[in-house]
């Protein structure tokens, strides 16, 4: 079955605002980039983890962004 969804294109894993769980935006992302409050601050604004927040930050989430 795995070979199959593969080779008919199925494989693809939805990333940023494509996923289905996703709070945020890319234009959330950019903000809270350029953001220099401190992290807990930022993610309570954004209804996300502090993890979440040093995450993007570092870009190890939301990367393609």
């Amino acid at each position: 079955n795995m070979d199959d969804m593969i080779a008919k294109g199925r494989a693809h894993k939805a990333s940023g605002e494509k996923a289905g769980g996703a709070k945020l935006t890319a234009a959330d992302v950019i903000a809270i980039r350029s953001d220099p409050r401190p992290a807990l601050d930022v993610s309570r604004d954004y209804g996300v983890t502090r993890e979440n927040i040093y995450l993007i930050k570092k870009r190890r989430i939301w990367a393609h962004v």
